[in-house]
C-alpha cells in the first residue's frame, strides 16, 4: 500500500475525536475532562485568590474568551498552565492534529497538499509528541528486563532446603528467559546527494513479561555495544542465571564470561523449535518495520532521531489494543513542557 493511499484512507476514518475537533465548546470539554485543560474551580486568581469567571464571546480571543476576576479585574488565558498556553493555534486545530491525524499517522505531505497545513507547523506538533511519547518510553525502560522474574521467586529461593533436588536443578523456574537480536532498519542510500547511513537497532524480548527493548545503534553492533546494552536492561541472577536465546552473531560471545546462560539458535537450519527460539523477537522485528517509521529523506544519520521514531513504535505496538488518543492525553498530562510559542 502506497503512502497516500494509507493517509487516505486514515483521513477517512470518522472517529469521535475527529467530530469533536469541529466544535470549539466540545474541545474544550475533552481537554478538561483529560486533565489537559484546568476545570472552572481550578481557575484562582494569583492576586486575590478568588475563583475567577468564564466570559465568552470576547472580540480578538483566540479561545472566544478569557477568565476575569471580578474583585482585582484581571483576566487570563483558559490555557494559563497547560501544554497549550502561548501558543497561536486555535485548540480545535491543535486538538485535530494531535488527537486524529497523529494517531492515524496522516503524513505531514498529505495534510499540506490536501488540507493547506504549513509544514514548519504541523511537524513541529508532531515533534513535540514524539519528543514526549518518547521520553515515556525510556522511563519505562528503567526497570530491567527479568527483574519482576527474579522478584517473584525470591521468597521461593529462601525454602531451598526444603525443595527436592530436581526442583532445586530445575533452575528455568526461577531464572527469566530473553531474546537478544539485531535488525538492520535502513540501508546505505544517497538520496538528492543527502547520504543515509546504515542504521543498526538491538531488540531485546522478556519472555516472562512479553516486554521488550529496542534501541538504534547506528551503523555499529559490536560487542562492545552490545554488551552495555544488555549489562544495562538486561538482570541476572547469579544464582539462577538469566537465559538469554540469540543467534550465533559473534558479538554475542561475551555473554557466557557475563554470568548468563548463553543459548545460541542455528539460524541457518531455521528459527528453532519450543523454548529454544528467537521467534518472539523475530516477530517484533516484523511488526516495527511494516509501520514505515523513516520518511523519505528522514534522516537516519541522527541517532537521537531514530531513537525517537522507534520509541513511538514501541509506543503504539504495545498500547494498540487501548485508545490511543486517551494515551496520548495521559502522557501529555504528565509533562510540563509547552508547545512551542509560534504554533
Amino acid at each position: 500500500m502506497s503512502r497516500r493511499t494509507k493517509d487516505i484512507e486514515n483521513f477517512q476514518k470518522i472517529d469521535k475525536y475527529l467530530m469533536i475537533s469541529h466544535s470549539q465548546e466540545q474541545v474544550i470539554d475533552q481537554l478538561r475532562l483529560w486533565g489537559l485543560l484546568k476545570q472552572h474551580h481550578e481557575m484562582l486568581c494569583e492576586e486575590c485568590n478568588q475563583q475567577m469567571r468564564w466570559e465568552v464571546d470576547i472580540v480578538g480571543q483566540i479561545d472566544a474568551g478569557r477568565y476575569r476576576c471580578y474583585g482585582c479585574k484581571k483576566s487570563i488565558s483558559l490555557r494559563k498552565g497547560s501544554i497549550f498556553f502561548g501558543s497561536q493555534m486555535s485548540l480545535p486545530f491543535l486538538f485535530r492534529v494531535m488527537f486524529h491525524h497523529f494517531i492515524y499517522q496522516s503524513s505531514i505531505e498529505y495534510l499540506h497538499s490536501s488540507f493547506g497545513l504549513d509544514y514548519k507547523t504541523v511537524g513541529r506538533i508532531y515533534a513535540y509528541i514524539r519528543m514526549v511519547i518518547s521520553t515515556s518510553i525510556e522511563e519505562s525502560y528503567e526497570q530491567q528486563l527479568g527483574e519482576e522474574h527474579i522478584l517473584e521467586y525470591s521468597l521461593d529461593r529462601l525454602r531451598l532446603d526444603r525443595l527436592s533436588p530436581e526442583e532445586v536443578d530445575d533452575h528455568t523456574k526461577y531464572s527469566p528467559a530473553v531474546e537478544i537480536d539485531e535488525t538492520l532498519l535502513t540501508h546505505f542510500k544517497n538520496i538528492d546527494g543527502k547520504t543515509q547511513s546504515q542504521c543498526w537497532a538491538i531488540g531485546i524480548y522478556d519472555r516472562g513479561t512479553k516486554r521488550h527493548i529496542i534501541k538504534a545503534v547506528g551503523k555499529n553492533r559490536d560487542e562492545a555495544i552490545i554488551r552495555d546494552l544488555v549489562i544495562r536492561y538486561v538482570a541476572n541472577d547469579p544464582l539462577y542465571p538469566t537465559r538469554v536465546y540469540t543467534d550465533h552473531f559473534r558479538s554475542y560471545n561475551f555473554l557466557a564470561n557475563e554470568g548468563y546462560e548463553h543459548i545460541k539458535i542455528n539460524h541457518s537450519k531455521g528459527y528453532g523449535r519450543a523454548a529454544n527460539t528467537t521467534n518472539h523477537i523475530e516477530s517484533l522485528w516484523s511488526e516495527l518495520k511494516s509501520m514505515n517509521l523513516f520518511d523519505s529523506g528522514f534522516n537516519t544519520n541522527d541517532i537521537d532521531l531514530v531513537q525517537i521514531r522507534i520509541n513511538e513504535a514501541v509506543w503504539r505496538m504495545t498500547r494498540k489494543e487501548n485508545d490511543l488518543a486517551v494515551d496520548l492525553a495521559e502522557i501529555l498530562g504528565s509533562v510540563n513542557t509547552p508547545l512551542q510559542q509560534n504554533y
